[in-house]
């Protein structure tokens, strides 16, 4: 019985870790200065995040340098911006 219980919970953990693996990540709003993304500024895509927003939302990055001031309201909650290259997704303001 207790063999049986050990096989059921190692079955349930590895196909946890696989089926982890094997999603790609989801990501609300694409921002690329090549107009390929959902939004051309990363402004515009913090601005298309509901206020006060119950769910995260993830904003991804694309490769370039991105020259603009980013103001991000108290009211603008949950919101996760990723670059899509550590050395290569620049946001800069002169």
């Amino acid at each position: 019985m207790i063999t049986f219980f050990r096989s059921l919970l190692t079955f349930v953990l590895v196909a946890t870790i696989v089926r982890a693996q094997s999603t790609t990540p989801q990501y609300d709003f694409t921002v690329a200065l090549d107009s390929s993304g959902s939004h051309k500024s990363i402004q515009e895509a913090v601005n298309a995040c509901r206020d006060y927003a119950e769910r995260q939302y993830s904003i991804l990055v694309k490769t370039g340098v991105y020259r603009e001031k980013l103001v991000l309201p108290s009211w603008k909650t949950h919101i996760t911006i990723i670059g899509q290259k550590v050395g290569s997704t620049i946001i800069t303001y002169d």
